[in-house]
């Protein structure tokens, strides 16, 4: 229902991540401030210097200056984003001066600028959680900040007047700290609303792989290290090695993290085993994944759900999983296959699927392409 108004009411949406870019929150920032715009609601929306947006109608895009000359900036707490944190403090501080808000809506880390603001303007604060503070973990310093930035979150989700997650799991973590704290899990969606279309599918299949004789093995998402990239390329020399009909397909990375991977396989001489596509914009990514036979998640660490989960169960195509809780949350025996997060299991799982679900379908492909051929 659309909420009526003269007068519409305002929100302060605060994203401290590139606005948009191809990953979960910035995705599902987009879907939040859409659906508030489509419900009658003006948003200020105040983010970052960096990604592109398409005008979105009652909401208004305010990025902070790039002070920094950065050009990416990476997933999870950092001493940067806390940089940044600083401009969307003061940023949103003077915006609040200017407007009459009902609420500061924020985003993970960008729940400490909005805090501080909701402090002092004593406007409502809700907070949304969309990660696991232990999935960041990583070395001395990495664990340093992690540690100081749960504290912190604590403190908001103890203050914070709503609270919102994307996962069960989250919901549980949240309800341990602040049992009565309202708090409620709203569902992800895929990443687009845009339907698979077969002959779109097909020709991507087409130009992947001109003689459609390849087993295409599929992941989508980042290369950060708590979503198991490198699960996946230990196992290609296994896999390929079993079963050299398989080609990876990677969709994700930036160009420094993809010519580092090239790099590696061309060491071990598999530079021809997988492909490279960047990043895909979300309208296109189903058609992508549907190209696909093989689909791959080898989260290794969170309760956080993968937000590509819900793209590739739309596109219908075989899963292997590690089983993990973050992929426990969405899949199960039925939907997929679930193996321990290690190098060996995930191989056995693609070449038990290129041989036993897609073998037939193989077969009559290079069937049809020699019938051509003669």
């Amino acid at each position: 229902m659309k909420y009526n108004s003269e007068k519409k009411q305002k929100i302060l949406f605060i994203v401290s991540q590139p606005f948009i870019e191809w990953r979960g929150s910035p995705l599902r920032a987009w879907h939040d401030v859409r659906t508030l715009g489509e419900l009658g609601y003006e948003v200020h929306l105040l983010t970052l210097p960096l990604g592109k947006c398409d005008p979105l109608p009652d909401v208004q895009i305010i990025r902070v200056p790039n002070l920094f000359a950065a050009r990416r900036i990476g997933i999870g707490p950092s001493v940067l984003k806390l940089a940044f944190d600083f401009l969307l403090l003061v940023r949103g501080l003077v915006l609040s001066l200017r407007h009459n808000y009902i609420v500061i809506h924020c985003i993970e880390d960008a729940a400490i600028p909005g805090f501080v603001i909701a402090c002092i303007t004593r406007v409502k604060l809700l907070y949304e959680k969309h990660s696991d503070p232990h999935s960041y973990y990583g070395g001395f310093w990495r664990n340093l900040v992690m540690h100081l930035y749960e504290a912190v979150e604590r403190v908001i989700i103890r203050k914070a007047s709503c609270i919102i997650c994307t996962n069960t799991g989250l919901l549980e973590q949240v309800k341990l700290i602040a049992p009565n704290k309202p708090a409620y899990h709203i569902f992800d969606l895929p990443s687009s609303m845009v339907d698979r279309d077969p002959d779109k599918a097909k020709g991507i299949r087409g130009r992947i792989c001109p003689d459609n004789t390849k087993v295409l093995i599929t992941y989508a998402g980042s290369f950060a290290s708590y979503q198991g990239i490198d699960l996946i390329f230990d196992a290609i020399p296994l896999v390929i090695k079993s079963k050299p009909q398989a080609m990876f397909v990677i969709i994700g990375g930036s160009p420094q993290q993809i010519e580092e991977r090239k790099q590696q396989l061309a060491k071990q001489q598999l530079a021809n085993s997988t492909i490279f596509l960047g990043i895909v914009p979300p309208s296109e990514l189903i058609h992508y994944l549907s190209a696909s036979d093989i689909l791959l998640c080898p989260r290794l660490r969170g309760v956080n759900a993968p937000l590509k989960v819900f793209d590739y169960l739309k596109a219908g195509r075989a899963i292997v999983a590690t089983d993990v809780p973050a992929n426990r949350s969405l899949l199960n025996e039925k939907t997929s296959i679930l193996v321990k997060p290690d190098v060996l299991s995930f191989a056995e799982a693609i070449c038990y699927l290129i041989e036993n679900q897609c073998k037939g379908t193989i077969r009559q492909k290079q069937s049809a392409v020699a019938g051509k051929r003669i």
